[in-house]
C-alpha cells in the first residue's frame, strides 16, 4: 500500500497554492497502528479485511473541500456557477466507517443513509458501509457492503443521487489514487462509473483549473 498521507500532503500543497480556487478545509491524520485497528474491531465484534486495515495504517482520515473562485476568469459551462465547481473528499476514519454515526455496528447508518418506513431503505442500502462520504446532504458515497467484507471481499460500490448502488470496479488503492488525480472533483465518482455528462464536465474544468 502506498503512502497516502504523503500523497494527500502533496495534494494539499497543490490545492493551497492554486490561486483559482479557495480551499475551505483540509484535514487529515496520520495512519493508525495495528493496536488501534484491533481495538475498534474488538469493540464492535467485526473483522475487517487486511487491505482495508493496510490503507488505514497509511492515513487515518482525510476531509477536504475546494471551490472555484468567482473571479477565476474561467468560462463556466451553461447553467454553472463558480460555487458548483468544486472538489471534495471525505474519507471516514476507521472507527466511524465501522460504527457509523449511531455508534452501532449493526445499524451504523440508520437515519443517515436509510430510514425506517422509506421504500429506498432496502437491504442493500442497510448493508452499505461508507468509506468516502463525499456528499452527506444527498447521501452520496463510495463504500463497502458489510456482507462482502465479512467474506474478505473489499469491492467498492457507489451510492449516488439516483439512490442506486452500483459497483465502482476499483480497489481501495485505485479509488484513492483516482480521487487524488481528480482532486475530488464534484461527481468524479459518477464520471468514472457512468461516463457521460459528468465525465465531460470534469474533463472541461480540471485542465483549466490545474493545467494539463
Amino acid at each position: 500500500m502506498k503512502d497516502f498521507f504523503k500523497a494527500f500532503s502533496e495534494l494539499k500543497a497543490q490545492l493551497e497554492n492554486n490561486k483559482l480556487i479557495g480551499v475551505t478545509e483540509f484535514i487529515m491524520d496520520e495512519g493508525l497502528d495495528s493496536y488501534d485497528l484491533e481495538m475498534t474491531e474488538d469493540e464492535f465484534g467485526v473483522k475487517m479485511p487486511d487491505d482495508v486495515k493496510e490503507f488505514y495504517k497509511t492515513i487515518a482520515m482525510v476531509n477536504f473541500l475546494w471551490v472555484l473562485k468567482e473571479d477565476s476568469g474561467i468560462e463556466l459551462l451553461p447553467h454553472d456557477q463558480a460555487g458548483n465547481v468544486n472538489g471534495k473528499v471525505n474519507i471516514l476514519d476507521f472507527y466511524t466507517m465501522v460504527s457509523g454515526k449511531q455508534g452501532d455496528a449493526a445499524e451504523p447508518w440508520k437515519d443517515t443513509l436509510w430510514f425506517d418506513g422509506i421504500a429506498d431503505s432496502h437491504e442493500r442500502i442497510r448493508d452499505l458501509r461508507p468509506f468516502d462520504f463525499f456528499d452527506n446532504h444527498n447521501g452520496e458515497c463510495v463504500g463497502f457492503l458489510r456482507s462482502e467484507l465479512d467474506k474478505g471481499n473489499t469491492a467498492l460500490y457507489l451510492r449516488d443521487d439516483r439512490s442506486s448502488i452500483v459497483p465502482a470496479d476499483m480497489t481501495i488503492e485505485e479509488y484513492v489514487d483516482y480521487v487524488i488525480k481528480c482532486k475530488g472533483f464534484v461527481k468524479c465518482q459518477q464520471a468514472f462509473v457512468y461516463k457521460g455528462s459528468d465525465e465531460e464536465r470534469m474533463n472541461y474544468y480540471l485542465p483549466k483549473i490545474f493545467g494539463a
